[in-house]
């Protein structure tokens, strides 16, 4: 075992560490180009030289300090694009406080909120047969693959809590992008409305393992069990670890029902009786039976046409 006594490491290379923290480092440049260019910002009419942003940083400095805000303190730093980020940062550094920077993206809010008011977002308000249609008095094992999207089942909401609490979405995507060689592989590029009762959404692009949108009934129940307990049983190559836990672990109904009663909250129509009927749809399950059933109903909802531009 190595033995650290240093709080860096360093390699092989002719550089050499400053064996300074940046606030140091900033004093020391100040000192050394006071009137050179240091801060250009365009949009806010700013262009100061090192001098003039050392004053504005030492003047913030000392308002954080009468609000009390010590060294060794954690501050979070909200903002957007400005020259009171950089002097906000620059200060609490000064002060050697710990900054946790909570960006703002302007531009991604401006692109990304329309949306959230565009009926042609979700493509069920121009074709509607993409989300199940239920009727009055039907229960969930009325539906029928290809019906449409609906919410998931106990046992497979169940199997989604699994898949989310042993981070499978850090390896896999559920999102088929329109490019070629994604729907030769996957099959029909992903639509808005399959992610609809999906809280979080399991979109994405970062892939170790391959996009899951539309695995369910590629493969059998008993290849995803031995899947899920000897990976490279089935797929040598795999580097996913095994889940042998899973086919002991018994899912827990009260569990599943008030998970279900939490959706109803935030907009998903399961009906009471869907929730009433949970604690007996999951007794004696294990979490292995749950991820199967959930990996099994992936992409089988709607059935897509290919001759159909969802997304115009």
């Amino acid at each position: 075992m190595i033995k650290l006594t240093k709080s860096y490491m360093t390699g092989e290379g002719s550089g050499q560490l400053l064996y300074e923290t940046i606030g140091t480092c900033f004093d020391r440049v100040v000192t050394q180009h006071p009137g050179n260019p240091a801060l250009i910002v365009r949009h806010q009419g700013v262009r100061w030289s090192y001098q003039e942003l050392k004053r504005q940083v030492d003047r913030l400095a000392t308002g954080l300090l009468a609000l009390g805000i010590e060294r060794g303190d954690r501050v979070g730093v909200w903002g957007p694009n400005s020259y009171e980020w950089v002097v906000y940062d620059l200060a609490l550094l000064d002060l050697e406080v710990t900054v946790v920077a909570l960006a703002l993206s302007v531009g991604g809010i401006v692109e990304i909120v329309p949306l959230f008011y565009m009926k042609s977002t979700m493509e069920h308000n121009a074709y509607p047969e993409v989300v199940w249609q239920r009727a009055e008095g039907q229960t969930l094992d009325d539906w029928q693959p290809g019906d449409g999207i609906r919410p998931y089942k106990a046992l497979e909401l169940a199997g989604r809590d699994v898949y989310q609490r042993e981070g499978c979405y850090l390896c896999h995507s559920q999102m088929i992008r329109p490019f070629r060689d994604e729907w030769l592989r996957y099959g029909h590029y992903s639509l808005a409305a399959e992610s609809k009762y999906d809280h979080p959404f399991q979109w994405g692009s970062k892939r170790t393992g391959p996009d899951l949108a539309r695995v369910g009934g590629k493969y059998s129940d008993d290849w995803h069990r031995k899947h899920l307990r000897a990976p490279r049983s089935v797929v040598p190559e795999s580097v996913m670890p095994n889940y042998p836990w899973l086919k002991d672990s018994l899912v827990d109904g009260a569990t599943i029902q008030a998970h279900m009663r939490g959706m109803q909250m935030i907009g998903v129509p399961y009906t009471d009786a869907d929730i009433e009927a949970a604690a007996a749809e999951v007794e004696g399950k294990t979490e292995e039976d749950a991820m199967v059933a959930y990996l099994q109903v992936l992409g089988t909802m709607a059935k897509l046409d290919e001759s159909k531009a969802y997304r115009e």
